[in-house]
């Protein structure tokens, strides 16, 4: 049976709508993305490179998930990036508090995943940020 943690992922990355992702994401979480330079340091890095997914890769919708033992969970997406198809493969660990304490993200083609760091670059150089008090 999938958890309820998996769905809420699986629409936080769909939709871009991250808010109930700190729910769902140990405090200690372990995210790694060996095929991209993002950066996946701290649970703020973490659900704001989630939420941009959405916004950069058009056409983004799931194609499979499949659930192995011992609390791990593999949800797979694919959309393209100016006309370059791209898919993700996201292999999640949820512990016994019910929270995704492993993330592993990975892109391929490999080719692809430079253009999708830099579309992500790009993006967060046009958010405007407020001035500090």
């Amino acid at each position: 049976m999938r958890s309820s943690q998996i769905d809420i992922y699986i629409n936080a990355i769909l939709s871009g709508i991250t808010n109930e992702l700190s729910g769902i994401l140990s405090p200690d979480i372990e995210a790694v993305s060996p095929t991209s330079p993002m950066i996946l340091t701290d649970m703020t890095n973490i659900t704001t490179g989630l939420g941009l997914v959405s916004k950069i890769v058009q056409g983004l919708k799931l194609v499979r998930i499949y659930q192995a033992s011992e609390n791990w969970h593999l949800t797979v997406f694919t959309g393209n990036i100016d006309g370059d198809i791209i898919s993700f493969s996201d292999q999640l660990h949820i512990n016994d508090s019910s929270l995704i304490d492993r993330l592993e993200i990975f892109l391929w083609p490999t080719s692809i995943a430079g253009k999708f760091s830099i579309a992500i670059s790009d993006f967060l150089k046009n958010i405007p940020t407020s001035p500090n008090p």
